[in-house]
C-alpha cells in the first residue's frame, strides 16, 4: 500500500487542487468495499461502481475471496447409503492467502480510463500476496464525480480425478470482496 506521507508529499509537489490550503491532518483513514456474491464457477459479475468522495486518495486496493466447502462423496457415503457419515468438510486448495489466486478482477476509471486494460487480471498477480498490498504502485487521487468500476470473474474450474461427471448442481461459488484503503477529507464544520 502507498504510504500516505508520500502520497501527500507528490501531492504538494504536484500542487493539486485538492491538497492546495489543507494538511495530512484535514484527511482520515477510511475504507469501502465491494462484494460480488454467490460468483458461480468461470463467470464474472457485472460492473459494480464505486464512489468516493472528491479529493479522496486511493492508497491501496485489495481483494479475497471466500471459498465454499465441498464435500468428499467417496469418503463420507456408507456403501450405498444416502446420508454422509461425517459432517467433515474440505476447502477448495488455494495457494495464496486470502483466497487470491480463484479469482481476477478488472478496474476501469468511470470515464473510461482503464487500470487492467488486457481486462480480468488474476488477483493474486495484481494485488500481491502476503501482508503487502502491491496495487496502485501509486496513489490514485479521485476527481469529483469520479468513480471506480470493478468487476469480478470466478476462475475456479474442477475435474473429478476418478473422470467421473460431476454432480448435478455443484456451482462452486466464491464470495469476493474487494476493498478500497483510502485517506478521504475530514468534514469541515
Amino acid at each position: 500500500m502507498v504510504r500516505w506521507e508520500a502520497a501527500w508529499a507528490r501531492a504538494v509537489q504536484a500542487q493539486h487542487p485538492f491538497v492546495s490550503g489543507k494538511r495530512p491532518a484535514d484527511f482520515r483513514p477510511l475504507v469501502y468495499t465491494q462484494q460480488f456474491a454467490a460468483l458461480a464457477a468461470g463467470s464474472t459479475s457485472g460492473s459494480s461502481l464505486q464512489t468516493f468522495p472528491a479529493g479522496a486518495f486511493v492508497l491501496g486496493i485489495d481483494g479475497s475471496a471466500i471459498c465454499p466447502k465441498v464435500m468428499k462423496p467417496d469418503q463420507y457415503y456408507a456403501d450405498g447409503g444416502t446420508a454422509p457419515l461425517d459432517s467433515t468438510f474440505d476447502r477448495i486448495p488455494s495457494c495464496t492467502p486470502g483466497n487470491k489466486d480463484l479469482f481476477s478482477v478488472n478496474l476501469t476509471y468511470t470515464q473510461n480510463e482503464v487500470l487492467t486494460p488486457n481486462g480480468p487480471c488474476n488477483a493474486a498477480a495484481l494485488f500481491g500476496v502476503g501482508d503487502a498490498t502491491q496495487f496502485p504502485v501509486r496513489e490514485i487521487i479521485v476527481d469529483p464525480s469520479q468513480g471506480l468500476l470493478c468487476q469480478a470473474r470466478n476462475d475456479l474450474s474442477f475435474q473429478l480425478v476418478s473422470g467421473a461427471a460431476a454432480a448435478t448442481g455443484i456451482l462452486l461459488s466464491l464470495v469476493i470482496t474487494v476493498a478500497y484503503h483510502c485517506m478521504v477529507p475530514r468534514a469541515i464544520g
